[in-house]
């Protein structure tokens, strides 16, 4: 993917943002085509780092 099909398809969400108990909320479309792309890059982006090798 080159940097504007990245920013394009997986920036720009189609999403509506919502706050409840100090929390924000993204309500995604149901049938979004990107949907698991956009998964996988959060969740790279968010996961716990690996356990530490001595």
């Amino acid at each position: 993917m080159t940097t504007g099909t990245i920013r394009r398809k997986l920036v720009n969400l189609p999403a509506r943002t919502a706050t409840n108990a100090r929390k924000i909320r993204l309500h995604l479309p149901e049938d979004w085509p990107w949907e698991t792309a956009w998964a996988a890059l959060f969740g790279h982006a968010y996961d716990p780092p690996g356990a530490a090798t001595i």
